[in-house]
């Protein structure tokens, strides 16, 4: 299977898109798709379902892969589960790392979903789709606790190509709230790259930072605490994260599509520290600076 994403599309970042928009494209990227027991008291056992819609009047196959966290991965040559819907259906697959691929143990990682017409020539030229997926918690008598998690939108400042810093804010680590950091390398170039972090307070200082090591298309999820953040530190904590200078490709205005090394950043929120609901709510990191093309 072959990654394909129009080099246009993703150098718009100076066009402004909502980081919780959906998006109808060819090709969808969800950083985070689960189905893993967590923290929390009682513990949180979190899964995730993904739905699709196909927008065509006439029938659409759609490429699913799946990009397992921690370790390489490479999409051309990996196996893909296909979907075929028909003009207009939507197709919700609950559980999807379960029922959709047969894995069972508990296990994280990204969706690559694609339904153009060169990967599958009986679709249209102009083949679209709108898909998302939520990520819930399971096992409580009053129903689930979850968040919809919409895939990368290629205009923004989602995409980060190393030539600024991306942040997040609003995530807590204290006796009400446990936050995680996620971080997926999606770089067209296939290469891994390095992507560093740090945490600031609500008065902008320094407390915790680190980096993580991320190999060909894939990412991972760590614990405010795995990372060194302090629980006893009350109130909003803004995360700065940025491509390791070494892995800067050069400018992305002149780059071929295939020498692109991008980063997606976020992190997750989640009510209960231990005790609590087990909500979550998905913060999608943004660039400090756009990058505008000709």
């Amino acid at each position: 299977m072959r990654v394909r994403v129009v080099l246009a599309m993703v150098l718009a970042f100076g066009v402004a898109a909502p980081g919780a928009a959906q998006v109808v494209d060819e090709t969808q990227i969800f950083p985070v798709v689960a189905h893993t027991e967590g923290a929390g008291d009682p513990p949180t056992s979190w899964r995730s379902d993904l739905t699709v819609h196909n927008v065509m009047d006439s029938e659409l196959t759609v490429g699913v892969f799946f990009l397992p966290f921690n370790q390489g991965n490479d999409p051309e040559e990996g196996e893909m589960e296909e979907l075929i819907l028909d003009p207009r259906e939507t197709l919700t697959i609950e559980d999807v790392i379960v029922n959709l691929f047969g894995i069972t143990e508990d296990t994280s990682g990204a969706l690559l979903l694609q339904c153009d017409a060169e990967t599958f020539p009986s679709n249209p030229e102009d083949a679209a789709m709108l898909a998302t997926t939520r990520t819930y918690t399971v096992g409580s008598a009053i129903g689930t606790f979850g968040t919809a998690v919409q895939s990368v939108p290629f205009s923004g400042r989602i995409l980060n190509a190393g030539q600024s810093i991306s942040l997040i804010t609003g995530a807590r680590n204290d006796s009400d709230y446990r936050s995680n950091l996620g971080i997926v390398n999606i770089s067209f170039s296939g290469a891994p790259i390095t992507v560093h972090y740090r945490f600031l307070d609500e008065k902008g200082s320094v407390i915790a930072s680190g980096s993580k090591d991320l190999l060909e298309y894939t990412g991972g999820q760590w614990s405010f605490k795995r990372l060194g953040v302090p629980r006893v530190i009350e109130g909003p904590l803004t995360v700065e994260l940025w491509l390791d200078p070494d892995d800067i490709a050069g400018n992305p205005c002149e780059l071929d599509e295939d020498d692109l090394n991008l980063f997606v950043a976020y992190a997750t929120k989640v009510d209960g520290n231990p005790t609590g609901s087990g909500d979550g709510e998905f913060i999608y990191a943004a660039s400090l600076e756009d990058v505008e093309c000709d």
